[in-house]
């Protein structure tokens, strides 16, 4: 320290200090407060930006070595080895002491984001001071801005949300992606990232001592080729644009309004169905919505998370890019989300920024205006679910709601449900034109000449008022989440999880059991806790499992963990014999009826329970083909509606013919309750994904005349518009069907 003067002192101590607050402050935010991916990408930037003023700093100061890369990081080897474990011994400590989550996974990630920008930072810093001499420091933030927000093109102009990046490493796509793993992808890139930084260093030594005109066409020599990069990334794995996605999905079905890229291993006359039903909500929500021609949409599908992950990003969230008017999902969701999604693409028409946004990327007017306008929420609609929330104490502030970015704080199924019913409120009271402007601008006061706070109070007075039966179970199944921000150790428990769920899929059941045991230990997580049970329960340790449901089910009472591990207590109790005590813990599920779905599982234990104990034995036991087997066999015997639900599954999962599996099912299918009315429902839903327009809409016909399940009846009535439509229009729409394949 004897050579350092007094000013450098000062701009040290100024460095420093800052990048130790920055530290400090991170450890107060969720997410950032462990050693992890999230530390590790904040880090990663403000260590190359502080890193590179560092080296200005010091390269200015230095007595033998200034301009020589290596020769200043030698002379003030202490400073430039001390800023990057400033992070890491905070990290370390706050992951290890505070909050007590494992650290081996995020060293990783430590040394290969935020370690690699360290010296990419330092090399960027070397060749501005090389081009710009005094004026290094300037060229330096540039140069720093330009590649730290080089991300912005891809993300506006190709179909990714994704990125690599030289300072930030990698973006997944979406923050609820809590599965972000270490792969050859990124070791790749950032190792790119190092040799490219030792290109820089030599570069900056080749340019200092040559003319002006040299330093300026090595500068865009430079420009140049980072430019280049960019064309060069989708070729190398680290960015999509539209023929990396084509040449993947194989696919291309153009339509009169959609052009659809599709994964070829999607039969053409699943397609269809597909292609038609865009068409139907295009047709519907241009009426609802009142919009001009949108021209064509891109819809792109995959076959499943894992290949939506690779080109596209985040492998769960189905995505829409409005100002591209682009949509992308998985085919497994998009009965369930397309409407959703083309609703953002529409929006796009009043939408803001040149993203066609809502104002200041407000998510709660962003997903708020899209629930409203699909008005379903796993076949419930919206005002439904929200007044059950606000009764059962699960309330949001619409104001706190719809303020900055808080929408985020709340389990994501509460935020969709209370912004999309406030939404809906606004739309029905006061017309979709209103609604538009305030989507626009943000200004409720202009538009309805009522404040947000004024609006909240009639929305509570109205949604107080929304009838809704007393039952807490379903608030509790569909609320009682927490979201990403407040869970524990939450990048460590999905990576482990996910790596258990492959052993236990792939039958390695005691490899399985020891790393879910490890995580419920560590996390007490209700997901961890279900793949240890079933895990046992494959071992056939039934007395080890039944004594860990005993010990821990009541501690998630109240959440929506509870139901499924009490289905899984029901079952344990007959593998070991325990026959009264499980029928009254599957009557206690019936009773509750979290959902339709957990009534009809435990109506269904309860009928095989009552026609043979040793059928309900055998049942849970057997293979998905013998249980098919099992109930195929009951329902032939007994006629019994309610089993056809889960019949329905197993024969899609089974991959049985359709044909053959309607002879099995067809017949006088009763509503004898809710659930034999759920079943037929379910059924319902099972001929539609096949194509079997007409005998789809004779059961949702029946459902809409019948006394049961009357919550769904505005699902079934749009679900019978869409059949409609497509029985008058499919022959007209599908003339005008191009298929293409690569």
């Amino acid at each position: 320290m004897s050579k350092l003067s007094t000013k450098l002192a000062i701009n040290n101590l100024i460095i420093f200090g800052s990048f130790l607050i920055i530290n400090l402050l991170l450890l107060s935010f969720p997410l950032t407060n462990v050693i992890g991916f999230d530390f590790s990408v904040v880090n990663g930037i403000f260590l190359g930006f502080f890193g590179g003023l560092l080296f200005i700093i010091l390269n200015g100061e230095s007595v033998n070595e200034k301009n020589k890369f290596f020769g200043v990081i030698k002379e003030f080897k202490i400073p430039f080895v001390t800023l990057p474990l400033i992070p890491l011994i905070f990290a370390l400590f706050s992951t290890y002491f505070i909050q007590r989550c494992p650290v081996d996974n995020g060293i990783w990630f430590y040394i290969i984001i935020p370690l690699v920008s360290y010296v990419f930072g330092l090399a960027l810093a070397y060749f501005s001071v090389c081009v710009a001499n005094a004026y290094g420091w300037i060229l330096f933030i540039l140069l720093f801005l330009l590649f730290l927000f080089s991300w912005l093109p891809e993300i506006y102009f190709n179909p990714q949300i994704y990125f690599y990046n030289p300072l930030i490493g990698f973006y997944p796509g979406t923050i609820y992606d809590e599965d972000i793993s270490i792969t050859f992808t990124l070791v790749l890139y950032r190792s790119l990232i190092l040799l490219f930084s030792v290109l820089i260093v030599f570069s900056g030594r080749y340019l200092l001592y040559t003319s002006l005109l040299k330093r300026i066409t090595g500068f865009f020599i430079f420009l140049l080729i980072f430019t280049g990069f960019y064309f060069v990334k989708p070729s190398l794995g680290f960015s999509t644009n539209s023929d990396r996605l084509f040449n993947n999905l194989n696919g291309k079905l153009t339509t009169k309004n959609f052009t659809i890229i599709f994964s070829g291993n999607i039969s053409s006359k699943k397609i269809k169905r597909l292609a038609l039903m865009h068409e139907f909500y295009f047709q519907k929500l241009s009426a609802q919505l009142k919009t001009e021609s949108l021209g064509k949409i891109d819809s792109y599908i995959f076959t499943d998370g894992k290949q939506k992950r690779e080109l596209f990003g985040a492998d769960r969230a189905d995505v829409a890019k409005p100002w591209l008017k682009q949509i992308y999902l998985n085919q497994s969701d998009i009965d369930d989300v397309l409407k959703h999604e083309l609703t953002h693409v529409f929006s796009s028409k009043f939408g803001t920024t040149p993203f066609k946004l809502s104002h200041n990327f407000n998510p709660a007017l962003l997903e708020g205006f899209a629930m409203a306008i699909e008005n379903n929420y796993q076949d419930y609609p919206i005002h439904y679910l929200a007044a059950l929330a606000i009764q059962n104490d699960f309330n949001v502030s619409i104001e706190k709601l719809f303020s900055g970015f808080n929408f985020f704080g709340n389990a994501s199924s509460l935020s969709y449900i209370i912004a999309g019913s406030f939404i809906k409120y606004l739309i029905n009271t006061y017309g979709i034109e209103p609604v538009k402007d305030v989507y626009s601008d943000g200004d409720f006061l202009s538009h309805f000449d009522k404040s947000i706070e004024q609006l909240s109070q009639e929305y509570y007075i109205f949604i107080k008022g929304y009838r809704v039966p007393e039952n807490k179970n379903i608030a509790d199944y569909y609320f009682g989440r927490k979201p990403i921000f407040k869970k524990y150790c939450a990048r460590y428990a999905a990576k482990q999880i996910k790596l258990a769920g492959k052993l236990y899929q792939n039958g390695f059941f005691n490899q399985s059991r020891k790393i879910f045991q490890i995580v419920f230990n560590k996390t007490n997580s209700a997901t961890a806790l279900n793949g240890l049970i079933r895990s046992l329960m494959k071992l056939r340790l039934y007395n080890e499992s039944l004594s860990l449901l005993e010990k821990y089910i009541n501690n998630f009472e109240g959440t929506a963990y509870y139901y499924n591990l009490e289905l899984l207590y029901g079952d344990n109790l007959i593998l070991v014999n325990q026959f009264n005590k499980a029928k009254r813990v599957y009557t206690k599920l019936v009773r509750q009826s979290p959902t339709y779905q957990y009534k009809t599982i435990a109506n269904l234990r309860l009928l095989l329970y009552k026609n043979n104990v040793k059928t309900l034995h055998d049942y849970l036991k057997a293979s998905e083909f013998d249980k098919y087997k099992i109930l195929n066999g009951f329902f032939k015997l007994s006629g019994n509606p309610q089993v056809i639900a889960t019949l329905s599954y197993l024969s899609s999962f089974l991959k049985e013919s359709y044909k053959e599996f309607k002879i099995k099912v067809k017949g006088n299918l009763n509503l004898y309750d809710e659930t034999s009315a759920y079943s037929i429902y379910k059924l319902a839903n099972y001929a539609f994904e096949n194509s079997d327009y007409i005998w789809s809409k004779k059961l949702y016909s029946k459902l809409l005349n019948g006394r049961f399940l009357k919550v769904f009846k505005t699902s079934i009535k749009e679900k019978i518009e869409m059949i409609n439509w497509i029985l008058i229009n499919a022959d007209k729409q599908e003339k005008q069907f191009v298929f293409t394949y690569k």
